[in-house]
């Protein structure tokens, strides 16, 4: 997966999560995981900022020379869109969590 690619996907990420009942707040805890910030403010342009910030920094990682960061970066950006991507189809929310 590249930038571009892992970019796209996290925009439609955020879209449907935004479209959910409880989307705000699912959005803010997304932001909360990604960036260990305590932002005030959630909305779209906020949270595309922030993972695309977060993206850059694991792409930066990809490409440097180092193999074994090199690989774990593009391992935590895969699993970064994936797990936004599994919550904007609400996902974590069908989990049955009595005991």
């Amino acid at each position: 997966m590249d930038i571009a690619e892992a970019k796209n996907r996290v925009e439609e990420a955020v879209s449907r999560i935004l479209l959910m009942p409880a989307g705000v707040g699912e959005l803010g805890l997304a932001m909360f995981v990604v960036d260990r910030s305590d932002v005030h403010c959630v909305g779209r342009r906020e949270a595309l900022k922030l993972f695309n910030r977060r993206l850059d920094a694991l792409d930066a990682e990809v490409r440097s020379d180092d193999a074994a960061k090199s690989a774990r970066a593009r391992v935590a950006m895969i699993a970064m869109v994936f797990s936004l991507e599994r919550a904007g189809r609400g996902e974590y929310r069908r989990r049955d969590t009595r005991a």
